[in-house]
């Protein structure tokens, strides 16, 4: 009898765990999502995105997926109900555009230790202040940083010789080591900013204590090689190239001797294309627009060439040339072509591929920046496209990376604008929103690197007034103030942080683009993914944002910025106010007016 009635109850026990069974019982719990808006995740097979159960059980799933802020927005089972869904897909089953990305870096001078005898002690950055500013620069995710390293630096007019004790050099050494202990590389000028000095000579090779800012090298060129009738002075050439071969072989020896491992890319030679004109005279009353579009090619290539060689050279001749890569012709040839001519990419950068091939390592240029009449209009996509899509085509073709040697977003009126008004511009908070759009662009473009000009505003030393400087301040650009002041970002450098951290480097893939909606994905080196999508319409935009191919389960947080944010003197990146979880192929979400989001699977 005793066993009848156990054996009833084990029938009982089972009958019930088969109903359940059958009922699907789960104990998945929803939490309530935000009014503002919604990402969603959808099984629906009519709509092609497929989500995966909470129990997947794979290296690539987020095991902690479950554990985050009940106060996000979450996602939903639903598609959006919208008449107009904007689609867009992520070609992720196809080849990466670009298999070595290395990020969305930026331009910021090693002058934190020079010397600044013009400011006399006033225009000098506090030890905190100097280290709070680099430790932001590192927060961003910034891993390549350009710089000038001029040769002024450690040259003394009253010996005649360059001095590798001097306090500027010392006091560039110590900027580089600011960087190195941040795990930030560096991509300096090699000793030449430009040419131009080799044109017209250095008058302050005889000043005891040259400018450590000034572009054109001391130490280098004492006589011009060539006239205001564009004639080379082959003599006067081959004594200034003899001149920089000995200090580019002193000068790498002086970087391993202190220590320094993080410079690693040398820049030649910035905005080359402009030196002769720039510095010769214009003969027979020459019309300037006229030459600046020409820009005298013929004659500036071949000393181009020798500097390039004499570079080459100098690395090999102390068995460093590994150490480093070239980076050339860093021109900006803007007024050589029409902006729309489908053919166009630039003389020196033929010349480069034709003739100087096993010299480069890398070509790097830029083409203007991508600029409009206001942030607010809709050209910051299509122009580095429309500017230098032939350009990458052509690198891509030579087997070349090719590097945005500076790039960024402005608008038409910034170069005849004042000091004053440059730090207008740099105030609109829309300019977040047309970073965003430029970086959707050139990652979809396949370059291999692109530096933004410049990170910050910087005291450059021994500077006064003029241009887009105010009291020796280089204004206009930068996407942080200078420390000396304000603590408090620009609102568009919350946009520049938000994606140079959750980009990082990696492989690139194509993305498709809507009305006024564009996107961009990165699989970075560490395995993690990336989408940044930038609304640059006034309204708010409903997306399926869609993955060719299954990324197996993958919890996606979403950073976002809007033109209403507010910067603060803590300067926080964006941090995450919505989750995607166990995403397959997909997830929905509604884009406001005018912002940029980044969905990343990187948990901080």
């Amino acid at each position: 009898m005793k066993n009848t009635i156990i054996n009833t109850l084990i029938l009982l026990i089972l009958c019930v765990a088969m109903v359940f069974s059958t009922l699907g019982c789960s104990s998945k719990t929803e939490n309530p999502s935000s009014s503002s808006s919604t990402i969603e995740n959808t099984s629906s097979a009519d709509d092609e995105i497929t989500t995966e159960d909470d129990d997947v059980s794979s290296d690539d799933s987020d095991s902690e997926a479950d554990e985050w802020d009940d106060t996000l927005e979450n996602l939903t089972d639903e598609p959006i109900e919208d008449e107009y869904i904007e689609e867009l897909t992520v070609l992720n089953a196809k080849a990466p555009v670009t298999k070595e990305f290395l990020g969305i870096n930026g331009v910021h001078m090693m002058f934190e230790y020079l010397k600044d005898d013009a400011g006399s002690g006033t225009r000098d950055l506090t030890e905190e202040q100097i280290n709070t500013h680099a430790d932001r620069i590192q927060e961003m995710g910034v891993t390549i940083v350009r710089s000038i390293f001029s040769s002024s630096t450690a040259w003394n007019g009253k010996t005649q010789s360059f001095d590798w004790n001097s306090e500027n050099f010392k006091g560039f050494i110590k900027s580089c080591k600011l960087y190195q202990d941040r795990g930030i590389d560096l991509a300096v000028s090699p000793g030449l900013w430009s040419l131009s000095g080799v044109f017209v000579g250095q008058d302050g090779n005889d000043l005891e204590t040259p400018n450590p800012s000034q572009l054109a090298g001391h130490g280098i060129v004492f006589r011009p090689c060539m006239n205001n009738k564009y004639e080379l002075d082959e003599d006067a050439l081959r004594e200034s190239m003899q001149n920089y071969r000995n200090f580019m072989t002193e000068c790498v020896k002086q970087f391993a001797a202190n220590g320094i491992h993080n410079i690693k890319y040398f820049m030649a030679f910035t905005e080359v294309n402009q030196a002769i004109r720039g510095a010769i005279a214009k003969p027979n009353g020459e019309d300037n627009t006229q030459t600046f579009k020409i820009r005298h090619y013929p004659e500036l290539a071949p000393v181009f060439g020798a500097a390039i060689t004499t570079l080459d050279e100098s690395l090999k001749d102390v068995g460093m040339r590994d150490k480093y890569k070239i980076v050339a012709p860093c021109d900006n040839w803007g007024g050589d072509f029409e902006i729309e001519d489908p053919e166009a990419y630039s003389y020196l950068i033929r010349y480069c591929l034709e003739n100087l091939s096993e010299e480069v390592d890398i070509i790097g240029t830029h083409r203007n920046y991508a600029m409009g009449n206001d942030f607010s209009d809709d050209i910051y996509y299509d122009f580095p496209v429309m500017a230098l899509g032939s350009t990458r085509e052509v690198t891509t073709n030579a087997n070349k990376p090719m590097w945005l040697d500076e790039y960024g977003v402005s608008l038409n009126r910034t170069s005849a604008a004042s000091p004053e008004e440059r730090r207008v511009f740099q105030k609109n908070p829309v300019k977040g929103v047309a970073f965003g759009s430029m970086v959707n662009s050139v990652m979809n473009m396949g370059v291999d690197n692109c530096i933004i000009w410049q990170i910050d505003n910087q005291q450059w030393p021994n500077n006064s007034n003029g241009y887009e400087f105010d009291n020796g301040m280089q204004v206009g650009n930068g996407y942080l103030p200078s420390p000396l002041e304000s603590m408090t970002p620009y609102p568009a450098w919350y946009s520049f942080s938000m994606i140079s951290k959750y980009v990082s480097r990696g492989e690139v893939y194509e993305c498709t683009v809507g009305f006024g909606v564009y996107m961009s994905c990165i699989k970075r080196t560490d395995g993690e993914w990336t989408i940044v999508v930038t609304n640059h319409n006034v309204d708010d935009v409903n997306a399926k944002i869609m993955l060719e191919k299954s990324v197996d389960g993958k919890t996606f947080y979403r950073h976002r910025y809007t033109t209403d944010f507010v910067p603060t003197p803590s300067a926080t990146i964006i941090g995450v106010d919505a989750v995607a979880k166990n995403v397959t192929t997909g997830f929905y979400d509604t884009l406001p007016g005018f912002s940029v989001s980044v969905y990343t699977t990187v948990k901080d």
